[in-house]
């Protein structure tokens, strides 16, 4: 197939243009930070809500449990001060329900009573007790800190604070100061890590830093050291590649059967997966009430349900208290909820990943190159249609990303691909506007205004020729008009014409088909042409219908003018046929030929053999939505110049209109007689018939069929063939 591009000229002052700038713009895209900004995250987020309102937000196994200290804990204590004799108390219950681990979201920095301490430190070794570190991070190498402080003890230390070896140096944030916990405290704990999390410049909390930089070691934030420690992997064997991901490798003494790939960017922070609002975030239970608990056997039975095997998070969330932030799903909550959702992310493996910058430019250009080589053809329609409905598969691409866990920079994306786009589209508007003009001012006399605008946007269909497509023809006449218009001056029946014409154009029209030609008081339209439709054959029947409603105020008006009651036959057909521009050099229209459309006006002349207002062939039939349609099936005929027999079928009405059930039960009766005959069980068709007749005794069909199986069973021919038996001779 030749394609027809623009002209040169053209073309020589488009590409130019439009590469530079194409160019420019994804250098713009890979040398600043605009990728991933505050506009990106704000739809992420947007796509984050809407995923949890429709339940399809990130599953986890619920196995965090929160301890949550209240405004009601300190009611229950009658002190506003946390007493660590009651801490004590809860750690040596936990102990004794088996849990996982136990995380305090607590800095105990200072010494307080010396028994409470003591009761405190003791109760430490009940279970794995992880405190945590407070770090202040910051994005370059910290000075504040003395090389020699000591962040966790010599113990703890030998685990959670090494020299890992990286596969690149990254830009992860740096340990400027931290709170660290009472000495004697750390001496009973398990295991630690740091707390650290930093907002968005929009102060939302999107991202954990999973691994912070001290001098030249590195700390687990303390959701990964509870994973290392519950998987028995230690934080030595991790990898890091900063900008990619954090691999927690299989071993064989440890309880992952494949390695845990967490993805990160170049600070070593991971996009927090959050599965829920903070109220539905698992089990919670105020610590109060997990104490009255501990101390009843019933209780303490449901207790050890909830607890054992889990990872359970002690927080402090009453009122007042400073540790609060905002998360794609809320304001203002309790920030324990970000080490819960990353627990949870560890432990099923469900992660969100971003595209690299890479990846992002490269899916620009790609974008680009469909915008310019759609551009360069002369045809410039196509290009809106494509472009849209890229741009409406583009977002549905998107969300369906977003569904599986990957996280693009759709602002970014599609702003830079829009802007593409208009420059294109200005540009081509511009440089062929001088064309457009001839076309109008040549054309716009006496071709219609919709192809008016396919020839603008194609020029190169002022040529005779056209296509093959399906398509679905349909060809109405009207029935008793002559002889009523001999009744009438000439003046009356063109008036009432015109009359006609134009409302049932409009019905056409409103159905998106177009109406071909006129033929005397007969209308020839098609539908799915030239823009072709997937419902072509639904539309046209629907039009079908409401061109026999509108027959009915036509017809009032015309007694008026002395008319009699006028009638309606149509004929609809789907199939193959030519469609394009047909005639001489000088003249040519734009129409539809070929056998299906024959079929079409053969349908319509049908409809008098049944006394029939609608019929439709099986190839229509097969094409439209039934259940919107009252309809029965016909007959199965053989109509001139086709070889084959095609079965027809009768369109009533809409299956929502009001409807006799009289006549419903006619098309019942009548549709199982014609099933009947298909199985060529003919005398139980024709009692079907008779039935048919007793119902509507002026029902053509029934009579029709009734008498041509009379014939076979009194001739005792015997049947084989039911196309022989239907066949309309």
């Amino acid at each position: 197939m030749k394609l027809h591009l623009k002209s040169s000229k053209q073309l020589n002052i488009y590409l130019p243009l439009i590469t530079s700038f194409i160019l420019l713009f994804a250098a713009g895209l890979w040398l600043t930070d605009v990728i991933y900004n505050s506009i990106d995250y704000k739809i992420i987020d947007l796509a984050y809500s809407q995923a949890y309102a429709d339940n399809r937000s990130v599953k986890a196994k619920n196995q965090v449990v929160h301890l949550n200290i209240t405004d009601s804990t300190y009611d229950y204590l009658h002190s506003n001060y946390l007493s660590r004799s009651f801490l004590a108390e809860i750690n040596r219950s936990l102990g004794k329900l088996e849990p996982a681990a136990v995380m305090y979201d607590l800095i105990f920095a200072f010494p307080g009573n010396p028994s409470d301490d003591s009761l405190f430190a003791s109760s430490l070794s009940e279970a794995k007790f992880y405190l945590p570190v407070g770090p202040k991070l910051e994005n370059t190498l910290a000075k504040a800190q003395s090389k020699n402080a000591e962040i966790l003890p010599a113990e703890l230390a030998s685990r959670y604070l090494l020299p890992l070896k990286t596969i690149n140096e990254g830009s992860p944030y740096f340990v400027s100061n931290f709170s660290v916990q009472y000495s004697p405290f750390w001496q009973n704990c398990y295991g630690s890590g740091h707390i650290g999390i930093k907002s968005d410049p929009d102060g939302i909390f999107r991202h954990i830093p999973l691994i912070v930089r001290y001098d030249s070691l590195y700390l687990p934030s303390i959701s990964l050291a509870m994973i290392l420690d519950y998987y028995n992997i230690p934080f030595d064997s991790v990898r890091i590649n900063f900008g990619n991901e954090i691999v927690i490798p299989y071993r064989r003494e440890s309880l992952l059967t494949e390695p845990l790939r967490i993805p990160i960017d170049e600070t070593g922070s991971c996009f927090i997966p959050f599965r829920n609002r903070w109220e539905n975030m698992g089990e919670m239970i105020d610590i109060q009430n997990f104490h009255e608990y501990s101390r009843n056997i019933e209780h303490f039975n449901s207790l050890s349900e909830i607890i054992e095997g889990n990872f359970v998070m002690i927080a402090d969330v009453s009122t007042g208290i400073s540790d609060l932030g905002s998360t794609p799903l809320e304001d203002d909550v309790p920030l324990i909820v970000v080490h819960s959702a990353m627990t949870d992310a560890m432990l099923n493996n469900s992660f969100f990943y971003k595209w690299s910058k890479e990846k992002v430019i490269l899916i620009f250009l790609a974008g680009c190159f469909f915008i310019v080589f759609g551009s360069l053809f002369k045809r410039n329609y196509p290009i809106y249609i494509s472009s849209v409905a890229g741009f409406c598969l583009f977002q549905i691409y998107l969300f369906s990303q977003f569904n599986n866990a990957i996280l693009l920079p759709a602002a970014t994306l599609n702003i830079s691909l829009a802007l593409v786009f208009i420059l294109s589209i200005v540009s081509l508007q511009v440089i062929g506007k001088k064309q457009e003009v001839f076309i109008k001012n040549a054309f716009a006399m006496y071709v219609p205004d919709k192809i008016v605008e396919i020839l603008v946007e194609n020029p190169g269909m002022l040529k005779l020729g056209g296509e093959e497509r399906i398509v679905t023809m349909l060809f109405s006449d009207l029935t008793n008009f002559t002889g009523s218009s001999e009744k009438v001056s000439p003046k009356s029946v063109v008036g009432l014409l015109n009359s006609y014409f134009t409302e049932m154009t409009e019905i056409i029209m409103n159905e998106n088909g177009i109406v071909d030609k006129f033929l005397g008081d007969g209308i020839l339209a098609e539908f799915g042409a030239p823009v072709y439709c997937e419902d072509h054959a639904d539309r046209a029947v629907s039009a079908a219908i409401n061109m026999k409603k509108r027959l009915q105020s036509f017809n009032a008006n015309g007694e008026k003018a002395g008319f009699s009651d006028i009638g309606m036959r149509i004929g609809i057909n789907s199939g193959n046929v030519i469609l394009g521009n047909i005639g001489s050099k000088k003249v040519f229209d734009y129409t539809v030929i070929g056998d299906n459309v024959n079929l079409a006006a053969r349908l319509e002349s049908v409809n008098k053999v049944y006394a029939t207002e609608i019929l439709i062939s099986e190839s229509t039939f097969s094409l439209i939505n039934k259940s919107k349609y009252f309809y029965r099936p016909i007959d199965i005929i053989q109509v001139k110049g086709k070889t084959e027999p095609i079965e027809i079928y009768e369109i009533f009405s809409f299956s929502n209109d009001l409807i006799e059930e009289k006549l419903k039960d006619l098309f019942k009766k009548y549709s199982e007689a014609i099933q009947q005959l298909k199985r060529i069980d003919l005398e139980q068709a024709k009692h079907s018939f008779e039935l048919c007749l007793e119902i509507k005794p002026d029902d053509v069909p029934s009579a029709l069929l009734l008498e041509r199986v009379n014939g076979y069973i009194n001739s005792g021919e015997i049947i084989n063939n039911i196309q022989h038996v239907l066949r309309n001779k």
